[in-house]
């Protein structure tokens, strides 16, 4: 007997990674509470709100917060698709890694805001997922729209530009989340002397957070070497994006 289809989106959710289950989560609820309920003014982030009356919330729902529309839900498909991808390939024992990025990237956002007056922010952590995601798996096959098929290096500036296309204005969200990701990425790998330590590492106490199973930088290598192997997948060739 076949499981109903509510036991199946419920298998599908349970397998998702934990940080990936967070965020998906919070958007999805985010999306219905705008959508349904018409609940929309404590989300943006405002900085005044955020000094003086200390709604020190909008710095997490600035960047979940989003209406349930066709556009949302595209955004949601590739959160899932390749924060998963990160989250059990790439930072498969290393959980803490991938919490402080995320909080890398948000921490970025707020000083995107606070400069230049953004107050919905998605854009910037989607965008800085799918770009780590390219330097990890650079030559991963990808679908794009109309069966364009390129490698996975590409696939942020595609995004990027088909972004500039729908607004006619060049998305600066979109863009600042792909320089605060190479940021990230370039201050994280190790250095050019023998067993050199990165630039930038991740506090201890998100290790202990997560129970990460890694104790010494040789370790965090090896298993970041390993994360890159080229994946045995059957799906390989890629999958379709907006399908």
């Amino acid at each position: 007997m076949s499981d109903s289809p509510i036991d199946q989106l419920r298998s599908w959710f349970g397998r998702l990674p934990l940080l990936t289950r967070v965020m998906f989560t919070a958007t999805i609820t985010f999306a219905c509470l705008i959508s349904f309920m018409k609940i929309t003014a404590p989300w943006p982030l405002v900085w005044p709100l955020v000094l003086q009356r200390f709604q020190v919330w909008r710095l997490v729902t600035c960047y979940f917060a989003q209406p349930l529309i066709l556009s949302t839900l595209f955004d949601m498909y590739m959160l899932v698709q390749y924060s998963s991808r990160l989250e059990t390939d790439v930072y498969a024992r290393r959980k803490g890694d991938y919490a402080f990025f995320i909080c890398f990237i948000m921490a970025s956002g707020w000083l995107l805001s606070y400069f230049q007056q953004f107050y919905m922010l998605f854009d910037v952590l989607l965008f800085a997922i799918v770009y780590l995601w390219s330097r990890h798996f650079p030559t991963q096959r990808v679908r794009f729209i109309f069966g364009i098929e390129f490698q996975g290096m590409f696939l942020p500036w595609a995004l990027l530009a088909l972004s500039f296309l729908q607004q006619n204005v060049l998305p600066l969200t979109e863009v600042f989340g792909i320089l605060a990701a190479h940021i990230f990425h370039h201050l994280t790998q190790p250095s050019q002397s023998p067993r050199g330590p990165p630039l930038l590492s991740t506090p201890t106490f998100f290790h202990r957070m997560f129970s990460d199973n890694r104790d010494a930088f040789g370790a965090q290598r090896v298993a970041t070497t390993a994360s890159r192997a080229p994946p045995s997948h059957p799906w390989g060739t890629g999958r379709t994006l907006g399908n």
